[in-house]
This record gives C-alpha cells, structure tokens and sequence, in this order.
C-alpha cells in the first residue's frame, strides 16, 4: 500500500483541525448538562 506523502499530511492536519473542534463540542455538552444539573437540583430545593 503506497501512500504518497501529501495524502498523510492532508490527513493529518484534517484530524489536527477536528479534535479541537471535538474538544470543544464536548466541554460545551459537559457544561450545558452541568448547567441543567444545577437548576434541577435548585428547583428540588
């Protein structure tokens, strides 16, 4: 299997672009539920 070296790196900056994306999806879905947590448990109280 020969993968020329322009195929590499465009995959590779392809992922270097997605995982900070991904990251941030994640931290913002983590803080959305957190959020949604809290106000539960504030109107519990």
């Amino acid at each position: 299997m020969n993968i020329d070296m322009q195929t590499i790196l465009w995959i590779a900056w392809g992922s270097a672009v997605v995982i900070p994306i991904k990251i941030y999806l994640l931290i913002r879905y983590i803080r959305k539920k957190i959020a949604q947590d809290e106000a539960a448990k504030q109107e519990a109280a």
